[in-house]
């Protein structure tokens, strides 16, 4: 944490004093051993727009926006964080020691989500819950372990876990479900 440091002389001539600042180094007098002679260090009471070393990092405060490559971060919608490279502009997020990380990157080819480290897994949850898995190849929904490209689990009865194909608009649709008492059904069906 950082504390208020005031010179005495600017403390007694004002009102208030609001500003912070973060120390970096001390300076020692010349005349006295052991004796502070003063301070360097910068003021935490950043407003406005920020620029680092023209586009390592932007903070564009009139649009809520962050860039690091970029000197003008832009959003179809919203604001947020932009990296932006030349080359491959690339985010890592990691944890356990380095152990695994998640990259997500952007080249000349594309976009890529990528799990690193041995044994990586891909998962998605919503509220917490995980709702799929992209592991060793194989893509699980409702399920941790899929033993095959793709597998869906649910437990319950009617008719899921099910896929369904339907073009918008259109009554007819192709289910393939299993229907919980063990069977499983293809079903082409017109809504109608």
């Amino acid at each position: 944490s950082y504390k208020p440091i005031v010179a005495e002389a600017a403390k007694k001539s004002a009102d208030e004093i609001y500003n912070r600042i973060m120390i970096t180094h001390l300076l020692m007098d010349e005349a006295k051993e052991n004796r502070i002679g003063g301070a360097v260090g910068f003021s935490g009471g950043i407003t406005g727009d920020v620029a680092f070393d023209t586009d390592t990092l932007v903070v564009d405060a009139a649009n809520n926006t962050v860039g690091i490559g970029t000197i003008s971060p832009g959003f179809s919608n919203g604001s947020g964080l932009e990296v932006a490279n030349a080359t491959t502009a690339c985010v890592r997020i990691e944890g356990n020691s380095s152990a695994h990380a998640v990259e997500i990157y952007s080249d000349s080819s594309g976009g890529t989500i990528d799990a690193r480290g041995a044994g990586a897994v891909l998962a998605f949850d919503i509220g917490g819950s995980e709702a799929m898995r992209i592991s060793s190849g194989n893509v699980g929904i409702g399920t941790s372990s899929a033993t095959g490209k793709l597998e869906i689990a649910h437990t319950g009865t009617n008719t899921s876990p099910h896929i369904k194909l339907a073009e918008a608009g259109d009554t007819r649709e192709f289910n393939i479900f299993h229907d919980g008492s063990g069977n499983g059904r293809l079903v082409l069906a017109d809504r109608t």
